[in-house]
């Protein structure tokens, strides 16, 4: 009798032992006591989307670009890219990079690490290039001034020296009234470019011209003239190429100081139905560029 009272108790024991057992790995499991530590683990990484892009092309040369994730953490950056800026927080995240050369970027990428090491997705950066030329100037007609809606600059802009000048895409544009000359003034100079385009101009085998002047482009004269390159229109003749000022002219800024022939930068009126370019050719585009330093 004892022996089966013996067996029945171990029995019994027996049974307490494992319905503690999967007692406590229920509260394990489910965390349902305050006597019982439940581990989680997290792997669930970070995603990561772009939601503003680089402007392309730009001038600026620390363009900011935001991007969201979906958890807090460290930035990682790949390719030419970089920034300061090291950490992401959850929702959007907007990042300066760090000074980029002149040129097109199209390896940049952006990761996150979470604090539980789960690495996010890799964000390709949308492709943009940084051009240290700013666009001061435009006047493009489509047509090669042939249907009489020709593209003109109006004759306030010989004094202001704007014409939609928040709108570079305009087909008549110039900010040159807004800009601040000593932001892009080097060693004393300022460097530009200018280029044309359309009707005889569009037969030449160059169709642009890079220098640098000691004078501001609303001078009355031109000062410390140098070219850059050979582009074959600074050569001293009548029709050559000296630099831009103040024009006396049917243009905005002019290409040639009092000789015979002028090259328009801002056309008010046309000359031989077109756009004054190099050589004695007509243009129906020009362009004209500053050099940001």
């Amino acid at each position: 009798m004892k022996k089966v009272i013996f067996v029945f108790l171990i029995f019994c024991f027996s049974l307490i032992i494992i319905s503690c057992s999967d007692e406590e790995e229920e509260y394990t499991a489910t965390a349902t006591t305050d006597n019982t530590t439940t581990t989680t683990t997290d792997t669930t990484a970070p995603v990561i989307a772009e939601v503003t892009a680089v402007t392309t092309p730009t001038n600026d040369k620390t363009p900011d670009y935001t991007f969201s994730s979906t958890e807090a953490g460290t930035i990682t950056y790949g390719g030419s890219c970089s920034s300061s800026t090291t950490s992401a927080t959850t929702g959007n995240n907007t990042i300066t990079f760090s000074t980029l050369d002149n040129g097109t970027y199209s390896n940049c990428t952006i990761k996150v690490t979470d604090s539980a090491v789960n690495v996010s997705n890799t964000l390709a950066i949308t492709d943009f290039t940084v051009t240290y030329w700013q666009l001061i100037a435009r006047q493009v007609d489509s047509d090669n001034f042939t249907d009489g809606t020709d593209e003109l600059f109006l004759d306030n802009a010989s004094t202001t020296y704007l014409q939609n000048e928040d709108d570079s895409s305009s087909s008549t544009f110039m900010s040159i009234g807004n800009l601040t000359p000593s932001n892009y003034v080097t060693d004393g100079k300022y460097k530009f470019k200018l280029e044309w385009d359309g009707l005889t101009a569009a037969s030449l085998d160059n169709k642009s011209v890079t220098w640098t002047q000691t004078s501001w482009l609303t001078d009355t004269t031109v000062q410390g003239l140098q070219e850059i390159g050979t582009s074959g229109y600074v050569d001293g003749t009548a029709s050559g190429f000296d630099g831009l000022l103040k024009s006396t002219a049917t243009c905005v800024i002019d290409g040639n100081q009092g000789n015979a022939w002028f090259h328009c930068v801002g056309a008010i009126s046309l000359w031989g139905g077109a756009i004054p370019g190099p050589k004695g050719k007509v243009a129906s585009s020009m362009h004209l560029y500053i050099w940001v330093p």
